[in-house]
């Protein structure tokens, strides 16, 4: 009897403590998902005072409340920041300190991760050698290539002044070569269409990406590995902002871009305080048509073409409030990027792409 006694209270207490590990554990992982949803969606940012102020005696609270709804949001929001933090999950949870969250993986770095482990062991060039190419500047005049002066890792102000002045200083030195799958159009948009851009984008949530960037993406999905896209609606143009559609009647009003169909759309932010940049790549040519469209705000910025058959950097200059479409040779054959180096202040760029022929919906 005395072992049947002990065995039920052993068996009552281990069945007790069960009880309240799940319920503990149920509660904590309705916390993950929302603070999963909160970080994929806003900018959240949790200061060292906030944190003092929701401490292990908030998580005892709720604990022994056993009852999550008892919690406020503002409080929900902190206890999902604890949480983490007991978990270790720093990079979740940079902003736990009062920093900003960093999505870099891989290869692919920004100022909050550049003194990690993982970033200082990558086996890449961490800079531009600008040393071993030759340096080409977009000539505003006569829409062509010209060569600059030096090779050296020039800045944003260089380059607008080559950009502005650069057919002149040459004075027949050196010539200029036609480039027809580079547009580029000055004050495509006013200072209160800018604004006003702007005031809508800044309603929606941002998405933290890579290399110190984040965005915000509307249209198809696209699978790019399996290479296959799906659309949230049956017309494509149903999941674009209604902001986006003066955008794109002005677009039309351009030669080149007549026929252009619009199916998908990324806001990108960039910042040199988190030193944003986007390396060297080609936008995927089985999904995306033949044009790219961007539209850049808020500063002056620099997009940089790499062609490495011939060690050539091609530096084209975009001022704020301006366009630029690239297809053909430019689009296909060389690489773009927008160098950390060539971000001053924030810089919103709003990139607009159509449908390739070889995509099937």
């Amino acid at each position: 009897m005395t072992n049947l006694t002990s065995l039920k209270i052993i068996s009552f207490n281990f069945c007790h403590n069960f009880k309240f590990l799940f319920k503990f554990f149920t509660i904590a992982y309705e916390r993950f998902k929302g603070i999963i949803c909160i970080l994929n969606s806003t900018d959240y940012r949790l200061t060292k005072l906030q944190m003092a102020r929701f401490n292990k005696n908030m998580i005892n609270r709720s604990v022994q409340s056993r009852n999550i709804n008892l919690v406020d949001e503002n409080e929900k929001l902190k206890l999902f920041a604890i949480f983490y933090d007991k978990l270790r999950m720093t990079k979740k949870m940079a902003e736990s300190v009062g920093e900003q969250i960093c999505g870099c993986k891989g290869i692919r770095f920004c100022r909050l991760c550049e003194n990690t482990d993982r970033v200082k062991n990558l086996k890449r060039e961490r800079c531009l050698d600008c040393k071993k190419y030759r340096i080409f500047i977009y000539c505003r005049k006569c829409d062509s290539l010209g060569h600059s002066l030096t090779s050296e890792m020039h800045s944003v102000e260089q380059l607008i002044e080559l950009y502005n002045n650069f057919h002149d200083l040459v004075q027949g030195n050196f010539d200029c070569f036609a480039c027809e799958t580079v547009k580029v159009v000055e004050n495509f948009l006013t200072e209160d269409e800018e604004a006003s851009l702007l005031k809508s984008i800044s309603q929606n949530a941002w998405q933290v990406s890579q290399s110190g960037r984040r965005k915000q993406d509307y249209g198809p999905k696209v699978n790019f590995k399996k290479r296959k896209i799906k659309y949230h609606t049956p017309n494509q143009r149903d999941t674009l902002p209604g902001y986006f559609a003066f955008l794109f009647e002005r677009m039309k009003r351009l030669e080149f871009l007549q026929d252009f169909a619009a199916v998908q759309v990324t806001n990108l932010e960039y910042c040199s305080e988190r030193g944003s940049w986007i390396e060297f790549h080609t936008d995927d040519q089985w999904a995306w048509g033949e044009r790219i469209v961007t539209c850049s705000l808020c500063s002056d910025s620099v997009m940089s073409f790499l062609q490495e058959e011939n060690n050539s950097l091609i530096h084209v200059p975009l001022l704020k409030r301006s366009l630029i479409c690239i297809s053909g040779h430019m689009r296909h054959q060389l690489k773009h990027a927008i160098l950390p180096g060539h971000i001053v202040g924030t810089r919103i760029a709003i990139t607009v792409r159509e449908k390739s022929d070889r995509l099937q919906l």
